[in-house]
């Protein structure tokens, strides 16, 4: 599955990537405890990457992923 052939992650292969998500960038940059507003911005911005990368779910199929969206 791909949009704009940007492949997403199989199904199969999403246990493990949430579990390196976890160990990975989750485990770095949360809990979010940054002394000025840029490392902040810069570590919701990996994390929310990440998470994305692993979505298995192509847009119309969430509602245009709207649970993906940061505001």
């Amino acid at each position: 599955m791909s949009k704009n052939g940007f492949p997403f992650a199989f199904p199969a292969q999403i246990h493990r990537l949430m579990t390196e998500f976890e160990k990975g960038p989750l485990h770095k940059y949360t809990p979010c405890r940054f002394k000025t507003l840029g490392e902040v911005i810069k570590a919701l911005a990996i994390v929310h990457t990440e998470l994305v990368l692993i979505h298995p779910f192509p847009a119309r199929v969430m509602g245009e992923s709207r649970g993906c969206w940061l505001r």
